[in-house]
């Protein structure tokens, strides 16, 4: 028998499903403060990498069978990196230039092509304000970004994504992190995440994701 899913919840719904924890899992948990794939929390049950595909037979599948063999790479970054070294090299910097920008962009116009409406998270560093920058110029109107902030200032970067929102002219929504709203999250944690995952910034991601669902999809 095979059950899948995209969440450990759909697992965990079937009358079959015994959720026995995997020590080895455990120990992968507490070095890198989550469960790296293929590995999962529970006995039995393995996680598919990204990039990766399973393919299997159905009558060779039983409770216990340790799928990684069946798992197998369709992208791997060393092929790229080897298709990259095949073409001619840029023949100077503003070609080179030229060229990362029209991959960047090309890269951000596919994922612009949307039936819902679509925003961007801005934190005001390099990566997500040339997102939201590439996005307003594609766009050609003000693109909604959202941002969360702390009252803490030593972690608060909410003042560079107002910078940046107020330099591109996007439509920018921002929340300050208090403590009532992260005791509230708390109790939510593990029914989100569905297996232990102890990043700091599980909270703040949640809580800019439900502001930002109130305006995009």
């Amino acid at each position: 028998m095979l059950v899948f899913g995209s969440e450990l919840k759909s697992l965990r719904a079937h009358p079959q499903f015994t959720a026995r924890i995997d020590r080895g899992a455990v120990t992968a948990y507490m070095r890198y403060a989550y469960v790296p794939p293929p590995h999962c929390i529970y006995e039995g049950v393995w996680q598919l990498p990204a990039g990766c595909r399973l393919a299997l037979r159905l009558p060779g599948v039983g409770r216990g069978t340790d799928l990684r063999p069946l798992i197998e790479p369709y992208w791997h970054h060393g092929r790229m990196v080897e298709e990259a070294r095949a073409r001619p090299a840029p023949q100077g910097d503003r070609e080179a230039i030229d060229g990362l920008d029209a991959v960047l962009k090309g890269a951000v116009r596919r994922r612009m092509i949307s039936d819902v409406p679509l925003g961007a998270f801005l934190s005001g560093g390099i990566d997500s304000s040339m997102i939201a920058a590439m996005m307003q110029q594609i766009a050609g109107q003000p693109v909604k970004t959202f941002s969360i902030g702390f009252a803490d200032r030593t972690y608060d970067e909410a003042p560079y994504a107002r910078a940046v929102a107020r330099h591109l002219g996007t439509d920018h929504h921002e929340l300050v992190m208090n403590t009532r709203d992260v005791l509230a999250v708390v109790p939510q944690l593990p029914d989100m995440y569905d297996e232990p995952f102890a990043d700091h910034s599980q909270i703040p991601t949640y809580l800019v994701s439900r502001m930002a669902r109130q305006q995009v999809t």
